[in-house]
């Protein structure tokens, strides 16, 4: 309520109207409750802290008390400036249009010292607010600056009374000098440009001497004034030939307040340029450095050998730019000295890279061989075989010319092709010796550039040992019971130029005419007890002794045995279960045996000899590897009672054969055909941001963990039934980690990855870490986890953790690019990018226009249409900075964005 006197002078009387303002309970109550400190002006140099601004608890710029008649003195310290005390409509700063502009306008006068005008003072605008309970109160930023000027709105609510009005402090943030440069006399003391002279006189030449020890900074410009705004300095050269020098320079300087800038409106407001002219004399020779590339495949071209390699060089000059340099080279064949070209035999040149884009001619361009041969820089092309030199020859602006040369080989490094006979079957002959030779077990082979028929192939990469021979003393000796001779042999092929390839056989060898006198009694019937080396029963097999090597070995209730022979190893493959028992928990064993010398026992040790060498390397892992990425079946080995494993053994009527998978460590395969996998009930849990995908395009995915945690490796299946995206790389940043990943083809509906530590140890997983970084080309359109499902079919999706307890891998989803937390603001991705850019515009902001600004003041600018923002902007911009303003209906988004090639 509130009363109001008026006096009628034409009828002398006095009346009074009351106005009474009727409030909520509570809004009334508010008004008493707490109140906002007073509005500020601060410079725009003022660092200001907004996380301090939101702390209802902090004093910063005014803080909160409890008390209201103790309040405190709100106390800014800033310098104080004449821009105070004038309005700028552009940035909504009213002036001394409301009181905490003319405070600011009055401190200035009062403090405002011409001599230091940088000075900071303690400036009081009024009193901090107060509230009854800090606790209840909730405070909120609006933040209105443009490029750094403007006023932030810091509102105060309560908790307690959501309906309640909120109370608003306004601080305006104003530029109390804008950049000056004074064109006219680039001298002037009293522009913000500090450029020593006489280097600020447009008519002054610099000259440089052999360009040793120049401080560059000691004749350019530098910016002296600490302005709020975006300010960048570059410059760019022209080069050109000199009368007194050896060449001149014209140094174009660019100067651009990118919040002034705006070529729409006014392309000379806020950008500055001006030229300056460097003369350089220079007595050095460039440095010039040679590459040559590796050895590529050979190709056969009418007789002649031919093979491509990456010639290249590159030079640095103290004085000259490196576009300004002439480039010329010179190629021996075969290093003679024989060449037309004072013994060369070809010779490019001459040009600078600038000539070669504007496609300047060339002096002279002979070079048969060269992919480019108008190309002075780059001499790489297909050559023929034999030792060559190429010498480069770089001029810099002052005619001192720089030389490299090098010897490069062009030589066959592409073993030949070979296939052969995976076994054969001989009988021993009346001699009672069968000879072999290695080329007849040759079904195939080629070479890129020696004709098959002066291919050499010999045995076990003994080049004296074109051949074999096997005589009945062998059979004596075997360990095949008597009935046969086998060899496991190395069959090799080598060209002219020493280049090898190999492939195994095996060679057996009966006495099917009784040629060999021995007799162990044929056809016996063996009964096996199948166990493991912890007494794990593997199911039951009989064993018929036979000499027909298609006969079967046995049957179990799986009826699953290879065919193979008695006395042998015998082989058992589970072509019905989905689980194998050979995975990752056995890679990591593998690993540590490898790094730290895990002991094994010999069983053990022969399950890991893959390759069947008798010695167990990093290649036998790599196979291992291969079997669990293509889901490869594994066999079971055998040995004999005293578990000494012997690759052939000798059983009596009955005998206990003890059983490995092959690569199964930690012997956990399933040996009995009852078994049936289990999934684990806890979860090793992943997740990965979801992003939108465009068919062709390549994208950068993290997986990461859901927490902290120690395993000792993970192996996951993913379902590529629909081939909506290809893998082109994996990587793990895990220190000492390894990733694998399985070979997609057009049949495989899964695709499996691996993770473990090279070493076997154990591997810390951060949730703040990606353990798995891919890199994915899409096929199809749409959301990231529409497609990136896991496969669960044979129920290996699995991890070990620091106990080598089994957990399933859960791959759980993250949509965040669909949950964006701020619904109105605009985000370019990729940034950086090189491809097309996106705008998410989770506000569906209607875009008008996008407009591209380079440092250098170039400008590019695009309407946009529906299809530019659905489908993405295609950048046709040099690699750089750019600024982008992105203009909607309602305001001007401003983002920084990398463009790379």
């Amino acid at each position: 309520m509130r009363p109001i006197f008026r006096f009628t002078p034409q009828l002398n009387l006095w009346f009074c109207v009351i106005l009474i303002q009727i409030l909520e309970p509570q809004m009334l109550l508010a008004q008493y409750l707490f109140k906002a400190p007073d509005d500020i002006v601060i410079s725009c140099n003022f660092m200001l802290d907004t996380n301090l601004l939101k702390d209802p608890h902090s004093d910063y710029l005014g803080g909160l008390s409890s008390d209201s008649n103790h309040l405190e003195p709100l106390i800014v310290q800033d310098i104080v400036c004449l821009n105070t005390c004038h309005a700028d409509n552009k940035h909504q700063y009213p002036g001394i249009a409301v009181p905490a502009g003319a405070k600011a306008c009055e401190l200035y006068n009062q403090y405002f010292d011409p001599n230091h005008p940088d000075r900071k003072y303690n400036l009081n605008y009024g009193q901090s607010g107060y509230s009854v309970s800090l606790d209840d109160v909730r405070v909120q930023l609006a933040d209105h600056r443009n490029c750094g000027l403007g006023f932030i709105e810091r509102i105060y609510s309560l908790k307690s009374i959501p309906s309640s009005p909120p109370v608003i402090q306004k601080i305006y943030v104003v530029e109390c000098a804008k950049l000056l440069i004074n064109t006219d006399d680039l001298c002037d003391p009293n522009d913000d440009l500090d450029w020593m002279y006489p280097y600020c006189d447009s008519t002054y030449i610099v000259k440089i001497d052999n360009c040793d020890n120049v401080d560059l900074a000691a004749f350019s410009p530098k910016i002296t004034s600490h302005h709020c705004n975006l300010i960048t300095q570059d410059y760019f050269d022209e080069v050109h030939n000199s009368i007194e020098g050896c060449f001149y320079a014209l140094r174009k300087w660019v100067i651009i307040d990118w919040c002034e800038y705006d070529p729409l409106i006014d392309p000379d407001l806020g950008r500055w340029t001006f030229t300056q002219t460097l003369e350089i004399t220079d007595r050095d020779k460039p440095e010039v450095h040679c590459q040559v590339g590796n050895c590529q495949p050979s190709v056969m071209k009418q007789g002649v050998c031919y093979a491509p390699i990456t010639l290249t060089a590159d030079a640095t000059d103290h004085c000259s730019p490196t576009d300004f340099l002439t480039w010329e080279y010179k190629i021996d064949i075969d290093n003679d000295g024989n060449g037309k070209y004072n013994g060369y035999d070809i010779h490019v040149g001459s040009l600078n890279k600038k000539q070669y884009q504007r496609k300047d001619s060339l002096i002279i361009s002979d070079n048969p061989f060269a992919a480019d041969p108008k190309n002075p820089f780059d001499a790489s092309g297909t050559y023929p075989l034999g030792t060559h030199k190429i010498c480069w020859y770089a001029t810099d602006g002052c005619k001192n010319t720089g030389v490299c040369c090098a010897l490069f080989e062009i030589r066959d490094c592409v073993a030949p092709v070979l296939k052969i006979k995976p076994f054969i079957v001989k009988s021993f002959p009346p001699s009672g010796c069968v000879e072999v030779l290695a080329k007849e077990l040759v079904t195939f082979a080629g070479d890129n550039c020696t004709d098959s028929a002066d291919l050499k192939y010999y045995f076990n990469d003994d080049p004296n040992k074109p051949g074999i021979r096997i005589c009945c003393e062998e059979l004596i000796s075997s360990d095949f019971c008597g009935l046969e001779v086998q060899k496991k042999l190395l069959v090799y092929a080598e060209d002219e130029f020493g280049n090898k390839s190999f492939d195994t056989t095996k060679i057996t060898v009966t006495d099917v005419l009784d040629v060999c006198p021995i007799d162990f009694g044929h056809d016996r019937i063996l009964k096996a007890n199948l166990i493991t080396e912890h007494q794990k029963q593997i199911h039951e097999v009989s064993v018929s002794q036979s000499l027909s090597i298609d006969h079967p070995i046995g049957s179990t209730q799986c009826n699953n045995f290879y065919k193979g022979h008695a006395c042998n190893s015998l082989p058992v493959k589970f072509e019905k279960s989905s689980y194998y028992g050979f995975d990752i928990a056995d890679i990591a064993l593998f690993s540590s045996y490898l790094s730290n010398g895990l002991s094994l026992s010999k069983l053990q040790a022969y399950a890991l000899d893959f390759d069947a060498n008798k010695s167990i390397t990093s290649m036998d892992l790599n196979i291992a590897l291969t079997y669990i990425l293509e889901r490869k079946n594994k066999n079971w080995i055998f040995t004999n009672d005293n578990k000494d494993y012997q690759p052939n053994f000798i059983c009596g009527d009955s005998c206990t054969l003890y059983g490995i998978m092959q690569g199964d460590l930690n012997d956990d395969a399933l040996s009995l055909c009852a078994e049936q996998a289990v999934l684990p009930a806890s979860c090793l849990g992943l997740h990965l941001a979801d992003t939108l995908l465009t068919s062709g395009h390549e994208y950068k995915i993290s997986i990461y963990p859901e927490i902290n945690s120690t395993i000792y490796g993970f192996q996951f299946d993913l379902d590529q039934t629909q081939k909506s995206f290809e893998i082109l790389d994996i990587q793990t940043p895990l220190p000492n980690g390894r990733a694998a990943l399985s070979l997609q083809n057009n049949k495989d509906t899964i695709q499996r990855i691996l993770l473990f530590h090279r070493n076997g140890e154990m591997l810390h997983l951060d949730r703040s870490t990606p353990t798995l970084q891919l890199t994915i080309r899409s096929n199809a359109d749409g959301a990231l986890l529409n497609h990136f499902q896991l496969n669960n079919q044979l129920k290996e999706n699995i991890a070990y953790d620091s106990s080598f307890t089994k957990l399933q891998v859960c791959l759980n989803t993250n949509t965040a690019v669909h949950n964006a937390n701020n619904a109105s603001e605009l985000t370019l991705f990729p940034n950086p990018a090189e491809g097309n850019l996106f705008i998410h515009n989770p506000g569906n902001l209607k875009i008008s226009s996008v407009a591209f600004f380079g440092a250098s003041g170039s400008y590019n600018f695009l309407p946009m249409i529906d299809s530019s923002a659905k489908n993405g902007i295609e950048l046709n911009l040099p690699a750089g900075v750019y600024f982008v303003k992105i203009h909607t209906e309602s305001r001007i988004f401003t983002q920084k964005l990398l463009i790379i090639k």
